[in-house]
């Protein structure tokens, strides 16, 4: 056997050799190969951990040769046993009874073996809000077999213990480095302009799992209106039980759900699994009990104002602990994701600053008009002409601060004020809103396409006024801002349906401009979202359907997008008498 000495100098040069890796997989053969010299053994794996599948895979062996050299289940023999006590396991002869219903054979004919769990010890975590304790993280295994019983003696079982304890080391530093290279790139990819709310939500979630490596996310988004965080968007529950916990997954501000104490208290907690502040019915229902989860806040950093958090969790049996080095990355790029949803809001402001200017500009014109022929001597037709446009101005004007303070976030519900409405006559009067927008496009008004019989223009509702405007307003701007370059094809058709068995009536507004795809189907009334063919043609905040959608529900109806292209059709449904809700 090699002198004492000689195995140290042996064990410093392999050591210097694993520093100068460039990375995990050529670290991993050097790992192996230094290892097997060290015990002068020929026969040597290295597993490595799979925390998603929690599968030990293999990443090098020597020999490759072997027929029964497999990937196992983590806890399966006694590279399971190493790894799941975090201590070495020195097995002087595998032939042994004790061990005949835990050894794995990997290569025909072995004696001894030796197993080594590759892990990190003394490592910081996170437990709710604070870095309280030291955890251990397990990465792999280093197996070595031979055909020779009492093999390896305990000075060589310290040896390696030291090697691969140094290993795992450097193999935490490299993929640290590597995930933060990988998230610096994606990062750029994030900032693009084009990307719109919904893709930067869903391209952070899937860097989430693929390169952070988590099993679940879960990204809730605050509704300052409605004063609740709910969530929007989840993978790593099965498909056919999303839609029941993106419904079931709603908490008010002042609860006191986990959620509301991330958005009230604005700090990242690792909660204990039984918190509880965590939603019992959702834990049981989706087995969250089996997880160790974060909850990071999704901070403005204009206003610190918290517009939601991200959830991300993976299975407590392979990993126990949230790394507090997992939280800090994951907290910078959580951070830098929230940056360009605020650089968004910001646009969609910037937008509406512009439509707002508008209105402004001709209620000051027609008030204008009015003080300077005042005197002169207007008739009263004259007069109700510019008072009339000075309130439909005005309107316009409701509307657009409404869509601000969507996309500002504030708390703010105003009443509704219910009277008796001519259907007709709305819509006729936001033709007239429109005819300016419509000729600055280059298009005729004659595109504009209605027929209300005698009975039709008799049909009144019990609604809010200046709502229902909003509604019909949105719907018709969007036909107009979508519409067919070709302005000789421009057409939008809207008739009302009265059914006099029916407690409502339904109005179908029919363009015939780009479209809506159908995967964009069952996001299309999202606040933020926008269609990616109309980002193409039109700047925007995304704000207008949803908050359709909320005016009309708020009042008893509904709206419903009934076809996609050629024509697309809308159809709002107004009760006869709204029950405001």
């Amino acid at each position: 056997m090699e002198p004492q000495g000689e195995q140290f100098k042996r064990l410093v040069k392999i050591s210097f050799e694993l520093t100068e890796a460039q990375d995990v997989d050529r670290l991993m053969e050097i790992l192996l190969d230094g290892a097997l010299s060290l015990v002068n053994a020929q026969h040597g794996s290295i597993y490595r951990l799979d925390y998603r599948t929690g599968q030990m895979k293999i990443v090098h062996s020597r020999p490759m040769e072997s027929k029964t050299l497999v990937d196992k289940e983590w806890e399966e023999g006694v590279i399971g046993l190493a790894l799941k006590s975090y201590e070495p396991q020195s097995i002087p002869d595998v032939t042994a009874e004790q061990w005949q219903k835990i050894y794995v054979t990997d290569w025909e004919g072995m004696r001894s073996e030796i197993a080594l769990p590759i892990i990190r010890d003394n490592i910081p975590v996170r437990m709710k809000t604070d870095v309280s304790k030291q955890g251990r993280k397990r990465i792999g295994v280093l197996n070595i077999e031979s055909k020779n019983k009492n093999a390896f003696n305990n000075e060589q079982v310290e040896f390696l213990t030291h090697l691969v304890q140094f290993a795992a080391i450097i193999i935490e530093n490299l993929e640290s480095d590597m995930k933060l290279a990988q998230l610096r790139n994606i990062e750029k990819e994030i900032a693009d302009s084009t990307k719109d709310y919904e893709q930067i939500i869903k391209l952070v979630i899937k860097i989430i799992i693929d390169i952070l490596v988590f099993d679940i996310v879960n990204v809730s988004i605050v509704d300052f209106e409605s004063n609740t965080i709910s969530s929007k968007y989840i993978e790593g529950v099965p498909e056919n039980k999303k839609e029941d916990f993106l419904q079931r997954a709603s908490h008010s501000l002042n609860s006191n759900d986990i959620q509301a104490h991330i958005v009230r208290g604005k700090k990242i907690e690792v909660p204990e699994y039984d918190d509880d502040r965590l939603d019992k019915v959702l834990a049981d229902y989706f087995d969250h009990k089996k997880l160790v989860r974060v909850f990071i806040p999704m901070i403005e950093s204009a206003n610190g104002l918290v517009i939601g958090s991200v959830e991300c969790g993976y299975r407590r049996e392979c990993r126990e602990f949230i790394y507090e080095r997992d939280v800090q990355i994951l907290e910078a790029f959580v951070s830098k994701a929230t940056e360009a949803l605020e650089q968004r809001r910001k646009s969609s402001l910037e937008v509406i600053a512009h439509e707002l200017r508008n209105p402004i500009l001709g209620i000051r014109n027609h008030a204008d008009r009015l003080l300077r022929n005042w005197k002169s001597g207007l008739r009263a037709d004259q007069i109700d002409a510019k008072l009339e446009d000075i309130k439909t101005d005005a309107e316009i004007l409701f509307y657009q601060v409404r869509q601000l303070e969507v996309a500002m976030g504030t708390n703010t519900h105003p009443e509704l004020k219910i009277e008796e409405v001519f259907v007709s006559n709305e819509i006729i009067k936001v033709f007239t809103q429109l005819n300016l927008e419509m000729k600055g496009r280059g298009f005729s008004p004659s595109g504009l396409e209605y027929q209300f019989d005698d009975q039709i223009k008799k049909l009144a509702v019990c609604t809010d006024r200046a709502r229902l405007n909003q509604i019909i307003y949105n719907l018709l701007i969007n036909a107009i801002k979508y519409a067919e370059e070709d302005v000789d094809r421009f057409k939008i058709r809207v008739k009302i349906e009265n059914n006099k068995l029916d407690e409502y009536i339904r109005i179908r507004f029919q363009d015939y401009g780009v479209g809506i795809k159908e995967e964009e189907r069952d996001v299309i009334f999202q606040q933020g979202f926008r269609g990616s063919e109309t980002k193409m043609r039109e700047q925007g905040a995304g704000v207008g359907l949803s908050i359709c959608k909320d005016l009309i529900n708020k009042m008893g109806g509904d709206i419903m997008l009934v076809s996609l292209k050629q024509p697309t059709e809308f159809q709002l449904i107004i009760p006869y008498q709204s029950r405001i809700s």
